[in-house]
């Protein structure tokens, strides 16, 4: 699944993780609830805004990306944004 836009924030809540997603924008806020027993690899990318993650980070992060296995890494979730925050929160 992809979502994407250019100029507006996007909130995605998935009730169980069954497939890879991307979730791009150029300009605004990503909220993206995932549920807390869920197996993904987590890759964002940001050029100005923060990042908030709820799930235990023992990846290869630094100050504008996150890469990091949860769980067992079944699937690829991929958040991107130019200018805004990220929140990867736990349902």
């Amino acid at each position: 699944m992809v979502i994407e836009t250019n100029k507006a924030g996007i909130s995605y809540s998935c009730k169980e993780l069954k497939n890879n997603f991307k979730i791009a924008n150029d300009l605004g806020k990503i909220d993206v609830d995932v549920p807390s027993n869920s197996d993904f690899v987590l890759n964002t990318k940001r050029s100005i805004g923060g990042i908030n993650n709820d799930f235990d980070s023992d990846g290869k992060n630094s100050s504008r990306n996150i890469n990091e296995k949860i769980g067992d890494g079944k699937y690829m979730v991929d958040i991107s944004t130019n200018i805004g925050e990220i929140n990867i929160n736990k349902k």
